[in-house]
């Protein structure tokens, strides 16, 4: 169909198209690797537009332990740091200390996050600080 400009012929020019999604830059373009149904993938997506919204990237320290949720770091552009099996909040609270300015997060799997000990789901959690950087961010003294 072509479009004639001419406004006196009532046909009016095509809209530009509205876009609808972006992928985040914080999200590397790369396949997954994870098995098929895995939540992992979304939970990728879906982390990378918040922290894109929140502009948090350039801020942010992820802590990963073993397992599926260690992966992460193949596929979010931000700091990874690599924590022994159950121990990623402990690491966070340690990076969270001594980087007060930065946005810490964990990105836990199913085996690793405390309370699915008892009960498993496919889909990852994630914990993170109590608040994004800001330029008043000050260190704690206790």
């Amino acid at each position: 169909m072509t479009l004639n400009p001419n406004p006196e012929l009532g046909v009016r020019a095509a809209a530009a198209p509205r876009l609808i999604y972006r992928k985040p830059d914080v999200l590397l373009d790369r396949s997954t690797h994870y098995c098929p149904g895995c939540g992992h993938g979304v939970v990728h997506r879906l982390l990378a537009e918040v922290m894109t919204e929140l502009d948090l990237p350039a801020h942010t320290i992820a802590v990963a332990p073993v397992g599926c949720a260690v992966f992460a770091y193949d596929y979010l552009n931000v700091d990874f740091v690599e924590a022994p099996h159950g121990r990623a909040p402990a690491v966070a609270t340690g990076i969270r200390r001594v980087r007060p300015e930065a946005f810490v997060l964990t990105y836990q799997g199913d085996a690793t996050w405390p309370p699915s000990a008892r009960r498993r789901s496919s889909m990852p959690r994630l914990a993170a600080s109590a608040s994004p950087p800001s330029s008043s961010t000050t260190a704690s003294t206790a």
